[in-house]
């Protein structure tokens, strides 16, 4: 509720004249009470469908790009700061791809070939499967089968089914680079993966591909985000195209934003633009000052926190066991995908997520500051690990004049100190002394967090017998 609400209502019921109010009436005039009732539902919509409004941000964005039935992008160079994408990792290849079953007969096959990671989500970051290692095709590549809900056609032998909770789907591959050989990954990429209706399987078209990461639209490269005016309308969006009921939890939400004319247009636009606004710092606050107590992962010794703070790929809470809303929303104003591999993978494989917006004093990370953050030696990661700068406002890679975002332990030309640990520096301008490589320029007024990455976790990861000290400015 807004800080005016409670004001407002005890105005209304104060100016009813009390010889006139029959006892257990509520005001005559309901009109601004009505008018809080619905900026709660708005507000409300904005925060709990943040999942849903985040997934249709990449999905349009695949759309406008040049996605089509049988058109897939694939990020060649992988990500960089020129895109604004949620919190992406620039050491892999990606392939994303927006389907509506319905408009391909309600049944689509997606061919996959080996060695891939990757996911099948729904709107909300709900994974319908894992792809490749910890899929059913154990990473030796296969044909998926996605169905729309309701789908009453026969399901043939050979594909890996799933019927989908809802009509919109994207799925997402990784390929891994090896020796630094690029194309390579990427033609294997496009050497395997085929899509097309299942309708069309005895003689499919042709699957083509362009390249997302050189893709531009009205001059400007892929932008998969949007600005909080965007939010309400893609909620909206969202039952367009996938109905009131392909996520049960959001029945009731609906019904209200119904009764508010949501739906019909005769919802007031400036309540519209209010709930934005309140929307927006609610979010960002859940997200830089979660609250959550077990959102840390060394909550003793260190302000780093989980970026997907919940058990499952079912957004379980780990302390209660329930669906954890907040954390939901969070990882979804952060991120992008959820699947098994990056929630609860086998000890050891997959890869996990830990972030942080503040430095040892608990002040926000501010670009016009100089910062130094330690990793110490023999970091938990059998593949590969991984620092990257993202900017506040829109939680995408830092944008600065030298074009680097962070570091990883591909990166030959990084410095280390006699015990084995790396010093890395933030700061606007590169310090006396520190090497290129462990230096990432920022931006001053600029706020930004910080993720880690381990691709492969070892068992110092979660033994905590290794742990990454907080950001200390200099």
């Amino acid at each position: 509720m807004s800080r005016f609400s409670f004001a407002a209502v005890l105005a209304v019921c104060l100016a009813s004249p009390i010889s006139a109010q029959p006892e257990g009436f509520p005001p005559l005039d309901a009109t601004e009470i009505y008018r809080e009732m619905d900026l709660q539902t708005l507000v409300r919509a904005y925060s709990d469908m943040h999942p849903e409004v985040g997934f249709l941000s990449v999905y349009n964005a695949y759309l406008k790009e040049g996605s089509t039935q049988q058109n897939v992008g694939i990020m060649e160079t992988s990500v960089d700061s020129r895109q604004i994408v949620l919190t992406a990792n620039s050491e892999t290849i990606y392939a994303v791809h927006p389907v509506n079953l319905s408009e391909q007969g309600g049944a689509v096959v997606v061919e996959v070939p080996q060695g891939m990671q990757g996911m099948a989500n729904v709107p909300g970051w709900w994974n319908i499967t894992d792809i490749g290692g910890l899929g059913p095709d154990r990473g030796q590549g296969g044909r998926y089968l996605f169905t729309a809900p309701g789908y009453v056609g026969e399901i043939p032998d050979g594909y890996y089914h799933f019927e989908s909770p809802a009509n919109t789907i994207l799925w997402l591959l990784r390929g891994f680079v090896e020796d630094g050989d690029t194309e390579a990954a990427v033609a294997n990429m496009q050497a395997g993966i085929r899509t097309y209706s299942l309708s069309d399987a005895a003689n499919p078209p042709e699957t083509t591909f362009y390249n997302t990461s050189e893709s531009m639209t009205n001059g400007q490269p892929m932008d998969m985000l949007y600005e909080k005016e965007d939010v309400l309308p893609m909620v909206r969006q969202y039952f367009e195209l996938n109905g009131p009921n392909a996520n049960p939890m959001r029945e009731g939400l609906y019904s209200l934003l119904y009764d508010a004319g949501f739906f019909d247009g005769t919802v007031d636009p400036t309540l519209m633009n209010e709930a934005a606004a309140i929307g927006d710092i609610n979010q960002r606050t859940r997200t830089f000052n979660n609250r959550a107590p077990n959102s840390f992962k060394w909550p003793d010794e260190s302000s780093w926190q989980w970026a997907n703070n919940y058990a499952d790929e079912n957004f379980t809470d780990r302390a209660n066991g329930v669906y954890s809303s907040s954390q939901h929303q969070v990882w979804s104003h952060m991120a992008t995908f959820n699947s098994v591999g990056m929630t609860r993978p086998p000890r050891g494989t997959g890869s996990q997520y830990i972030y942080s917006s503040k430095d040892s004093e608990g002040q926000w990370l501010d670009g016009g500051n100089h910062y130094t953050l330690t990793i110490p030696a023999e970091p938990p990661a059998d593949d590969f690990w991984s620092i990257i700068l993202y900017d506040a406002e829109y939680r995408s890679m830092l944008k600065n004049e030298s074009f680097r975002w962070g570091v990883n332990s591909y990166a030959e030309d990084l410095e280390f100190e006699d015990d084995g640990s790396a010093v890395l520096h933030f700061a606007p301008e590169q310090p006396d002394g520190v090497a290129m490589r462990n230096w990432v320029e920022t931006n001053p007024g600029e706020g930004y967090m910080i993720w880690f990455r381990t691709y492969g976790p070892t068992d110092a990861w979660y033994d905590d017998s290794w742990i990454l000290p907080n950001i200390s400015k200099q």
